[in-house]
C-alpha cells in the first residue's frame, strides 16, 4: 500500500511542478511576447521599407507619364485645332474667291443678256422701222422769168408707218461743182402740212423757187454748165418706236436735152435727170 502511494507521488510530482511554474511563465510571457512583437514589427518595417520606396518611385513615374501624356495630348489637340483653323481659313478664302467669281460671272451674264436684248431690239427696229426717202419725179416749169417748180415724191420704204411727216425744201441756182466751203444756208420753210405714210406709201410734193430765173441764168445753165438748178430739202418724221428721224436730200440738173425742151415750153414725158450732190444726202 505504501509502495503504491509512493509511485503515485512520483508520477504526480512533474505535473505539480509544471502547475507551480505556470504563473511565472505567464508573467514572463507578456514581455517575451512584446519583444517578439517588436521584433516582428521591426522586421515587418524592414521588410516593407523597400516596398514603400519602390511604390513611391512607381507612383512618381506614373504621375510623370500622366503629365507627359497630358502635355502630348494638349499639343496634339492644339495641332488639330490649328489644322482645323487653317482648313477653315482655306475654305473661307476659297468660298470668298468663288463667291467673287460667281458675282463677276453673274454681272457678265447680266451684261451679255442686256447686250443680247439690246441687239435684238435694235435689229427689230432696223428691220421694222419706217424709211422715208425723197425722189424727184418732174420739173414742171423752167422758163425765163418764171419760177422753177420741181415735184418730188416722199415715200415710206419701211415695214411700219411713218407719222408726223413734214417736208422742207428750196430751189436754188448754185455753182457747179459746189465749193468745199459752200454754205447751203438753212432749210426751214415747210412746203406742205403734216401727214402720215403707211408702209410702201408715197406722196408727191411740189416745190417752187422763191423768185423767177432770168434768161441770162437760164442760158448759163443750159449752155455753159457753170451753174445748175439745185433742189435741197429734208423730211422729218417719227417711226413706230417713237424715234424722230430725218432724211436730207440734195440733187441738181444741168445741161441736157430734156431741160432745154422744158425751157422751150415742151412737155417731156421721160422726165429730167437729176444727179445727187456729194453732200446733204444722208438719213438716220
Amino acid at each position: 500500500m505504501n509502495r503504491l502511494l509512493f509511485v503515485l507521488a512520483l508520477a504526480l510530482s512533474p505535473i505539480t511542478s509544471m502547475g507551480q511554474q505556470s504563473p511565472a511563465s505567464s508573467s514572463v510571457s507578456p514581455a517575451l511576447q512584446a519583444g517578439k512583437r517588436q521584433d516582428q514589427s521591426d522586421g515587418t518595417k524592414r521588410s516593407q521599407a523597400p516596398q514603400l520606396v519602390v511604390g513611391q518611385t512607381s507612383v512618381g513615374q506614373s504621375a510623370t507619364l500622366q503629365r507627359e501624356d497630358a502635355d502630348t495630348t494638349k499639343l496634339e489637340r492644339e495641332a488639330l485645332d490649328l489644322a482645323a483653323q487653317q482648313e477653315m481659313a482655306y475654305w473661307a478664302e476659297w468660298m470668298f474667291w468663288s463667291s467673287g467669281a460667281g458675282a463677276i460671272a453673274s454681272v457678265f451674264a447680266a451684261w451679255l443678256l442686256y447686250r443680247t436684248l439690246r441687239a435684238t431690239r435694235i435689229s427689230s427696229e432696223i428691220q421694222l422701222r419706217a424709211y422715208v426717202a425723197a425722189t424727184v419725179t418732174a420739173l414742171s416749169r423752167f422758163s425765163p422769168d418764171e419760177k422753177v417748180e420741181i415735184v418730188f415724191e416722199v415715200k415710206n420704204h419701211g415695214q411700219t408707218p411713218a407719222s408726223n411727216v413734214r417736208c422742207f425744201a428750196k430751189i436754188q441756182v448754185w455753182p457747179f461743182p459746189l465749193p468745199d466751203d459752200f454754205d447751203m444756208g438753212k432749210i426751214e420753210d415747210p412746203i406742205k402740212g403734216t401727214f402720215s405714210l403707211a408702209p410702201t406709201a408715197g406722196r408727191h410734193v411740189a416745190c417752187a423757187s422763191g423768185s423767177p430765173i432770168d434768161r441770162a441764168t437760164v442760158n448759163e445753165i443750159l449752155n455753159e454748165g457753170t451753174v445748175r438748178v439745185y433742189l435741197a430739202g429734208k423730211v422729218l418724221y417719227e417711226d413706230m418706236f417713237g424715234k424722230k428721224r430725218e432724211t436730207r436730200f440734195c440733187v441738181s440738173t444741168g445741161p441736157n436735152t430734156e431741160l432745154r425742151q422744158v425751157s422751150e415750153g415742151e412737155i417731156v414725158q421721160s422726165g429730167i435727170i437729176f444727179n445727187d450732190v456729194d453732200r446733204w444726202n444722208e438719213a438716220d
